[in-house]
């Protein structure tokens, strides 16, 4: 990362950093463990944490960096951090005599971390958030109060009543189209139709990715907002790049749909839980069609290296895609199996807390009040990092 020594702070940032120091040096430290940093997205949250441990003195090898999910840990690390994911920072894994893996919270912090900071703080829940209290390290929380919250997740609504609010964009942020559209969006605004920036935002009629006017394969991630809609695209991406058949192959994309915390992954050790995504690494077998279970092998999105061997998995959602009843067959423990559905394209509820560069966002399929397709749409627009194409209906943004 850019030492904070080199980054001319704007008077906002400069503001929050001497917020967090203030509340770092005060005695009351145990009584008020968290600091709780909000902003919107282009209004430089990194930027003021890696001023912030620079003016502590740190050590930034005694600084955890966490975040609820892996995909977005792959974020923080593609910006020179080394995240991790929370479960791996304050569970271990434990074997039985019979094999059997469970989860237990660690007494104390690995590695004697000073200081703890959470990103993505909106998909934090409040029992995660009182496992990390338990550690009695000081916790930094950063995140964005605009973004969707996740769905079954008690928030700690800590993000509506932040220490420390960063609302202006910063300069370089504002002049990027994506950046400039969620901003537009963020405040209920129009999105211009056409082409933007250098070619970094596309704004489209819905009617041109049905045609061949728009590759719908050659993104890295294609977003929508109902599930209708997500297995439609899903097999239309399959169709396109040239996969058929009831279940995933090799190299295809899935996603998971439940938590199986005793199902680790080779070399970090992440749990599957719900909303990881990766590339099938050996198509499933010892299948059977009528239980609707099998085993499957795939690796995490981002890291080759690190797969999930021989998961044991509930087929329900690819040999029945759009059922409105998931519930696992009857069998032995079957409710523990993995549940895993083609990944091609997701709901921008799973699409929280994750960053791809090119990014397809279909939000013609919106619904709800005002309030709530606002943040749906910002939320979506925010998840590409590079190029956004915006396709919507006429006349709706």
């Amino acid at each position: 990362m850019i030492a904070s020594s080199a980054i001319c702070l704007s008077p906002q940032q400069e503001s929050a950093v001497v917020a967090v120091e203030a509340w770092w040096r005060a005695n009351d430290r145990a009584s008020r463990p968290v600091f709780t940093l909000a902003g919107y997205a282009g209004t430089g949250k990194s930027t003021v944490v890696d001023s912030v441990i620079d003016r502590l003195g740190i050590s930034r090898s005694r600084v955890a960096y966490v975040t609820p999910t892996w995909k977005a840990a792959l974020v923080l690390q593609s910006k020179g951090l080394p995240a991790a994911t929370i479960h791996s920072l304050i569970y271990h894994v434990e074997q039985d005599a019979f094999g059997r893996l469970s989860f237990h919270r660690r007494a104390r912090p690995p590695d004697g971390y000073e200081l703890i900071v959470v990103d993505e703080w909106s998909m934090v829940g409040r029992d995660i958030e009182e496992d990390l209290l338990a550690f009695g390290v000081p916790i930094l929380v950063i995140g964005d109060p605009e973004q969707i919250p996740p769905v079954n997740i008690a928030s700690s609504g800590r993000l509506e009543r932040p220490d420390a609010f960063l609302a202006e964009i910063h300069r370089q942020a504002a002049d990027n189209p994506i950046l400039w559209a969620s901003m537009l969006a963020r405040k209920g605004e129009s999105i211009p139709m056409g082409r933007h920036g250098n070619g970094e935002l596309d704004v489209v009629e819905e009617d041109a990715i049905w045609g061949d006017e728009i590759d719908l394969s050659s993104f890295d991630q294609v977003i929508c907002c109902t599930n209708k809609l997500r297995y439609y695209l899903n097999r239309e991406i399959r169709k396109r790049r040239g996969f058929y058949g009831v279940l995933p192959q090799e190299g295809e994309r899935v996603l998971s749909f439940r938590n199986v915390k005793d199902a680790l992954s080779t070399r970090s050790g992440t749990p599957l839980v719900n909303g990881i995504q990766g590339t099938v690494t050996k198509a499933p077998w010892s299948v059977d069609l009528h239980d609707e279970i099998g085993l499957m092998s795939f690796a995490l999105e981002g890291a080759d290296d690190d797969r999930f061997d021989s998961i044991s998995c509930d087929l329900a959602r690819f040999k029945r895609p759009g059922a409105s009843n998931y519930n696992p067959k009857s069998l032995p423990g079957n409710g523990r199996k993995a549940q895993l559905d083609f990944g091609y394209a997701i709901t921008a509820h799973k699409s929280q807390g994750s960053e791809w560069p090119r990014v397809l966002a279909i939000v013609s399929d919106i619904f709800g009040d005002p309030d709530v397709r606002r943040r749906l749409l910002y939320t979506t627009i925010t998840r590409a990092s590079q190029h956004l194409t915006l396709a919507v209906r006429e006349g709706q943004v």
